[in-house]
């Protein structure tokens, strides 16, 4: 693993604390579900007025009324229910039982999905959520990641010659919080879109040293804190559903630069550092601050440059009024402001000679965003420039657009309050609203914005112009260029200026607008062997640069007959792959052989790399690296040399300005339009003048529009709309949202909650206790405000190893029992009072998905709809077509996936710790719960006609529950790409699935408990693919094995041994018809292990070891859930007397979710011995539409009308027990695969192996074909040879690995035949042999074997034993069988294979074998089996919280 400077320590948060604003949003989220609890509850418990029937004599539905007390009642149990969990979870913030992030995190789970603006009809938002999971990924890549950065900074940085010493840090970037709503479409059309704001915080600790002739210019880290913002827009009824998306910062980023040494005192002294951060920010504001944002369309209909620059929502009209108690300067106060909004700026005049100066200076902005912000700098201008005093940089420009006035304090860039005679220096500014309207322009000198749209530039001469080109829009004849800060002193009118010039990017060449660089190599030697010359050529191929001709003589020349610039000539073998290729160049060092072995040098590609190649193969590979680097090389120069052509040629832009004016005298507006090339000179103008009039009602504002450049014709792609500008006094409708809620400002509105404030509290300085600082009351507050303040600050974990007290116990425990916490969060938090190290947080909701997911589902509704009907049905017909008997057609007259969309609950990222280190080597991402409860209908109708008539069919799925969790797990870290050796994705549990048949179905789904039989059926199979212990192993890097990744050690053993249950209810009837107890015994399972109990007649059964009462069960996941299902035994159909279940949160809080079994988790925590109450769950007895019941539980009552419940005891075995005595032994059997398996035999494959000892036995999966590149040409040809030289079809066919049919059909082809039909048929038969003579099986196989009580040896962990292995055919008969001897304390570690089985295949004496000597019935054969056996003693451990 490589050094990103981490020390060998975890890596760190990189924001220290959060930053002030992200902190705020959490707060004030968790406030706002506070509020809305407490009104749920006064809501709920308000009667509805009695309605009064339109008939008076008409009496009222006694049937209506009853459902409607019913309904009340049930909202008064979910809000009483929330505010319990909320009393619950503030009681364990208060004894500092959870950190104020885990209270956040907790409290947030209780709000429900989303809300709607009742200001904006239609328009929804979604809270603020915490993204920690997202932190935690982070915090376990960052090493590796930071590794390979580090690196390649390195390296690159001395390739350029410069001595560059770069390390990453170990802090980490942290984003927090997320926010989402819904906004309007491009340029406000009513389609939609959705809103993603993202806070960034990243404090890094990098360094950077250069190396200078003269000094050493050393960077010890920098911040960077920002809201990132991400739009999808438009929201459409067809493929891809979003139309684009962009993203981009609101606001600049604050980037602030730490130096050391001499050289970062003078960097300050100077002004230099505050000058490259300026330069740094400016590069950011060009590229992504709005209204400059980075995009992308993802649909040939959208323009992606309205995408990239949108329309703005107003216009904020900005009055500087005057500043009081301004410091006096030494060369007398010459005073102004600075004023920013995204990426514009203004100045005011200088005022001189007063600490009161007043401007009175109006700018007007252009504004996109709610979230903008205002920054306002206090400038002293001196004779060298000017010097910033103080500033405000977190003034909302909402806040003023609303309150009108806002008088606000300056800030020093050391953080303190700019105070003069003990009096802070404040400026004064009013605002006031613009509204962007579709409306004529009509009066002379009104309000205007004006957008110019430029896509692309087209016909310029090529070398005419010097490019890179710009485009310069100048509105009503004023002559304007670029201006960033304007000097008060030009005689001009300064805001004219600002708002009437535009100038688009530079010019670049069109992404796609030239042929792909192997297809030019190949035109090029065409052209060539053509007899065409190097300079005709150049004409027909457009290479007509400088520096062209090289590059068509390179691909032209030759050695002999070869060119020597080689195509790439890849053929599947392994190391031309390109991943090899990158690995052969990022390790070129030769001397790391030994350290950490190239992968491009091994021998073979294998699970683990056999050693290096011989030296004659490393040359070879050596040679083709090189011919493909210079290959790879005159591909880019090709790229280049057509962009560069094609930039020149024709400059793309995808640009729009929008530019704020005044109609002029006569109500016309000027718009001209210069292109200009790099030189500054101008190539070409275009004017247009409009009068009284809008885009839409003249069309010669829409290009395309001609131009004359360079004496030719070209054609500028473009557009020019026009809109007023007016004062309706109101703000948009979406700056309105959740008008009953918290004002977002007031979050921001403390000055202790200033960054430079939080920053002194992390330095515990004075300035934050403060009474007001600010104000000069400097006094300490009480202790209750600092308290206050103090959680206000509090970072990410400030309960770590304080402790577990009883009363910090219980009161998580109490939200642990009223699901205010899942057994995880129990955990985790129990782990932090414990000082553990690898502990992250508690699980966090995912409504920001939920709400994606919301926005685009009547959007996915349609799209499926039309898919189905335009494709689907089509291709269900066309394979109905080929099929064999009468005519069947194929309709699908309802499609309807239903108004309720797939659902996320929550989010838990742990992390993976290696066994007996402190390293961290990956995580595991847990997504809870995830659900579909859709009303969906969907009806299929199947036609099938034939000579004696037609018949139509009908089937239908309606009302579909499917429920999941499902973990994923990144593992095996790199200290290069992809940084992640595998990725393991796995099911916990079976998921749930119920669901409704309609049509011919219907029938079925009325015969009692088939339709459930059916649903268990689909969940079995899905469990046999991906649920614990089975596994999906997905390798990343060749060096991983995808055995341990698709077989995980387990974690532990849980012996489960059912005692007994009580007040059980009758179950049968006697034959006097009196009621008796039933046949009762238990069902466990726990993933795809089951155990039975034998049955007992009682209604309080006792079992014992006679009845089968134990069984040891593999555990692999904490989370796996033990089914507990009380059975009444019966001759035909065994009856389900109730089950055990648990209740999990769930998003919305008022709702708990009724869950089958008990998690592993929490056996641990129950102790040895456990009551279970035995409940039944309403899913099982009502449709799925009614989706609030299908959350209840309801108990099992005896005949004494006491709760039935059952009692079982848990032991935990690990290899790790902390007892002496051995209570069984874990048998672990690898079978990687089996060779020596002659041809030429009848064998019935595929096969399997199992392994058995004692009474246990466990049989692998059928083995599989190793992968292979089938060549079938060369197969033909060698059929066509063997056949040639006098060999049988039967000889042929065991050679070649193929069937004897096979073979014949081959023989039968012609040579000028094609082999298409074939192939098929040659790979599934080539698939299916080396399946049979070569299987594969890479699997671990495990079992528990149980200690005979009895066998001092077995106890004492002294045993010896032998494990019998045996091989089986496609039948399961046994057909070779071994004997392993197996003495437990010489094998601490195993026995390795291969393992030599007799095996006998019986031969019929019929067929002929060119190989086999032996008349007999029966061939004795040896087969290898590879793998390995190991056996381990397990013990007791205490069931505690590790």
């Amino acid at each position: 693993m490589g050094n990103c400077g981490c020390s060998g320590e975890a890596p760190k948060r990189g924001r220290g604390k959060m930053a002030a604003e992200h902190q705020a949003r959490i707060n004030e989220t968790t406030a706002i579900v506070k509020q809305e609890i407490h009104q749920d509850v006064k809501d709920a418990m308000k009667e509805d007025p009695p309605e009064e029937p339109a008939d008076k004599n008409e009496k009222k539905d006694p049937a209506k009324e009853k459902e409607k007390e019913a309904e009340q009642k049930r909202k008064l149990k979910k809000a009483t229910k929330r505010l319990s969990k909320l009393e619950l979870l503030e009681r364990a913030k208060e004894v500092d039982a959870m950190s104020l992030d885990d209270y956040n995190m907790a409290i947030r789970r209780l709000t429900s999905v989303t809300g709607e603006d009742p200001t904006n009809p239609g328009r929804k938002y979604t809270l603020p959520e915490t993204m920690e999971w997202l932190n935690t990924i982070i915090e376990v890549l960052w090493p590796s990641v930071g590794a390979e950065i580090s690196r390649q900074v390195n390296e690159l940085s001395r390739t350029m010659g410069i001595n560059i010493n770069f390390t990453l840090g170990e802090n980490t970037p942290a984003f927090v919080p997320l926010g989402m709503r819904s906004v309007d479409g491009i340029d406000g059309e009513q389609d939609g879109g959705v809103e993603f704001s993202l806070g960034i915080t990243y404090r890094s600790n990098c360094k950077t040293e250069v190396e200078l002739p003269l000094t050493k210019i050393t960077i010890a880290g920098f911040t960077f804190i920002g809201n990132l913002f991400i739009w999808f827009r438009p929201i459409m009824d067809e493929i891809p559903i979003v139309g684009g998306v962009s993203f981009g910062f609101v606001n600049p980023p604050t980037i602030e630069l730490d130096w050391e040494g001499g050289f970062g005192t003078v960097a300050n002294i100077t002004g230099l550092k505050a000058t490259i951060q300026d330069a740094i920010k400016d590069q950011i504001t060009e590229i992504a601050v709005i209204p400059n944002l980075l995009g992308v369309s993802l649909h040939k209909g959208i323009d992606i440059a309205k995408i990239r620059s949108p329309e703005p929502e107003g216009i904020i009209r900005l009055n500087v009024q005057r500043a009081a108690n301004c410091p006096e300067q030494l060369f007398g106060n010459d005073l102004f402001v600075r004023v920013h909004i995204g990426g514009h700026t203004h100045d005011t005049k200088v005022v001189s000679g007063t600490k009161m100066p007043v401007w009175n200076d109006t700018f007007d902005y252009l504004v996109y965003n709610k979230e903008q912000w205002v920054l306002l700098e206090l400038h002293e201008q001196g004779p060298l420039g000017s010097t910033v005093l103080g500033s405000i940089s977190n003034l909302p420009v909402n806040r003023i657009a609303k309150r009108k006035t806002a008088t606000v304090p300056f800030i020093t860039k050391e953080g303190q309050p700019l105070i003069t005679d003990e009096e802070v220096c404040t400026v004064t500014v009013t605002g006031q609203w613009l509204t962007i309207s579709d409306s004529e322009i009509t009066a002379p000198g009104a309000d205007q914005l004006v957008t110019v749209s430029i896509a692309d530039v087209k016909g310029v001469p090529l070398g005419a112009f010097q490019p890179p080109y710009r485009v310069e829009t100048h509105i009503n004849g004023i002559k304007t260029t670029e201006i960033k800060k304007a000097k008060v002193e030009l005689d001009v009118d300064i805001d004219k200026i600002i708002n009437n010039a535009g100038i688009a990017k530079l010019g670049i060449a069109k992404p796609g607008a030239f042929a792909d660089s192997e297809e030019i190599l190949r035109d090029i030697r065409t052209l060539h062997e053509t007899g065409k010359q190097v300079d005709s050529i150049m004409k027909i191929t457009g290479l007509v640069q400088s520096g062209d001709k090289k590059l068509i003589e390179q691909a032209i020349a030759k050695t002999g007959t070869e060119y020597k610039l080689g195509v790439n000539d890849d053929d599947g073998t392994w190391w031309k792959q390109s991943s090899y290729m990158y690995n052969h160049k990022a390790y070129p060092d030769a001397s790391k052989v030994d350290k950490e072995p190239r992968l491009s040098w091994a021998a073979k590609k294998e699970g683990v790399f056999t050693p290096i190649a011989s030296a004659a193969q490393l040359r070879i590979r050596e040679e083709y690296y090189e011919k493909m680097e210079t290959l790879f090389t005159w591909y880019g120069a090709i790229a280049a040399t057509q962009a560069s052509r094609h930039r020149a040629t024709d400059p793309h832009f995808d640009k729009r300005m929008h530019l704020k004016t005044t109609a002029g005298a006569d109500s016309t507006t000027k718009v001209d339009i210069a292109v200009i090339d790099g030189d500054g000179k101008v190539m070409a103008k275009l004017s247009k003048s409009v009068k009284d009039s809008t885009v839409g009602a003249d069309a010669d504002l829409n290009g395309p529009f001609p131009l004359e450049i360079g004496g030719k014709t070209a054609t500028l792609y473009g557009s020019i709309t026009i809109k007023a500008v007016i004062d309706t006094g109101k703000l948009p409708s979406n700056w309105n949202l959740r008008a009953d809620a918290i004002d977002p400002t007031t979050a921001f509105n403390e000055w202790w909650q200033l960054e430079q404030y939080v920053q002194d509290w992390e330095s515990k300085g004075e300035m934050w206790c403060a009474v007001d600082w600010p104000a000069g009351k400097k006094e300490k507050a009480p202790a209750d405000v600092v308290q206050a303040r103090d959680d206000f600050y509090m970072g990410k974990n400030p309960i770590i190893g304080s402790g577990v007290t009883d009363v910090k116990r219980a009161s998580l425990e109490a939200c642990l029992k009223e699901g205010a916490l899942t057994w995880g969060d129990y955990d985790v938090l129990m782990g932090k009072l414990n000082g553990e190290k690898d502990v992250v947080n508690i699980a966090e909701t995912l409504e920001w998905v939920n709400f994606f997911i919301m926005s685009i589902w009547q959007q996915m509704r349609t799209v499926t709809e039309d898919i189905v009907h335009a494709a689907v049905v089509p291709a269900l017909n066309e394979v109905a077509k080929g099929l064999p008997g009468p005519t069947i057609t194929i309709g699908v007259p309802k499609c309807d996936i239903g108004s309720k969309p797939f659902a996320m609950n929550t989010i838990r990222v742990d992390k993976v710790m290696q066994k007996n280190t402190d390293k961290c080597n990956g995580c595991t991402i847990h997504l809870n719960n995830m659900s579909f409860v859709s009303d969906m209908d969907i009806q299929v109708e199947i036609n099938v006609s034939s000579v004696v008539g037609s018949s139509t069919f009908k089937v239908g799925l309606k009302d579909v529950l499917f429920r999941f969790s499902v973990q994923i797990g990144l593992t095996d870290l790199l200290d290069r790409a992809p940084y992640i050796g595998a990725a393991q994705v796995s099911l916990p549990n079976p998921p749930e699935l119920a669901f409704d048949l309609t049509g011919i179905a219907d029938i079925v789904d009325k015969i009692p408990k088939l339709n459930s039989l059916i649903a268990s059926t689909v969940v079995d199979q899905m469990a046999q693919v991906c649920c614990i212990p089975n596994f999906i192993a997905i390798p990343l890097d060749p060096m991983v094995k995808s055995i341990d990744l698709a077989y995980p050690e387990p974690v532990g053993v849980v012996r489960i041994a059912i005692e007994s249950c009580h007040h059980l209810p009758s179950s049968d009837t006697t034959i006097t018809g009196s009621d008796a107890p039933g046949d009762i015994y238990i069902n466990l399972r726990l993933g795809s292990q089951t155990h039975q109990t034998k049955a007992i007649k009682s209604h309080d059964p006792e079992f014992n070891e006679a009845s089968h009462n134990t069984v040891d069960l593999i555990v692999y996941n904490l989370d796996q859930r033990l089914c507990i299902s009380v059975m009444d035994d019966d001759l035909l159909q065994d009856d389900v007397v109730g089950k055990v279940h648990s209740l999990e949160t769930v998003v919305g809080g008022g709702i708990d979710l009724v869950r089958e079994g008990i998690p592993i988790r929490a056996l641990k925590r129950l102790g040895v011995k456990a009551t279970c109450d035995i409940t039944r769950c309403k899913k099982d007895e009502v449709s799925s539409k009614a989706t609030h019941k299908v959350y209840e539980r309801v108990p099992v009552v005896g005949a004494d009308k006491s709760p039935a419940n059952i009692i079982l005891s848990t032991t935990w075995l690990s290899t790790e027990g902390n007892t002496a005595r051995v209570d069984a032994y874990l048998l672990k059997v690898t079978v990687n695969e089996i060779t020596g398996i002659p041809a030429g035999l009848p064998l019935q494959g595929p096969f399997k192996v199992r392994a058995s000892l004692s009474t246990k036995t466990v049989t692998s999966k059928s083995g599989f074909a190793k992968k292979s590149t089938l060549d079938i040409p060369n197969i033909i040809q060698a059929v066509r040879q063997m056949k040639e030289d006098g060999d049988s079809h039967a000889e042929i066919a065991a050679t070649l690995l193929l069937d004897p049919e096979i073979v014949d059909e081959i023989h039968k082809l012609k040579e000028e035949d094609g082999h298409v039909d074939i192939a098929k048929a040659i790979h599934a038969a080539h698939e299916k042999n080396r399946a049979t003579l070569n299987p594969q099986f890479m699997q671990h196989m495990r079992a528990v074997i149980s200690v005979d009580n009895d066998d001092e040896h077995m106890r004492n962990g002294t045993w010896s034993t032998s494990v019998t292995l045996s091989i089986l055919d496609k039948s399961e008969n046994e057909i070779g069988t071994l004997e392993i001897p197996y003495n437990v304390p010489d094998c601490e570690d195993g026995i390795a294979g291969p393992f030599n089985v007799p095996v006998t295949i019986k031969v019929p004496k019929d067929v002929g074998m060119k190989f086999w000597q032996s008349s007999t019935d029966d061939v004795e054969t040896v087969w290898k089996v590879h793998g390995a056996v190991l056996l381990q003693p397990i013990r007791k451990r205490v069931m505690d919280a590790d």
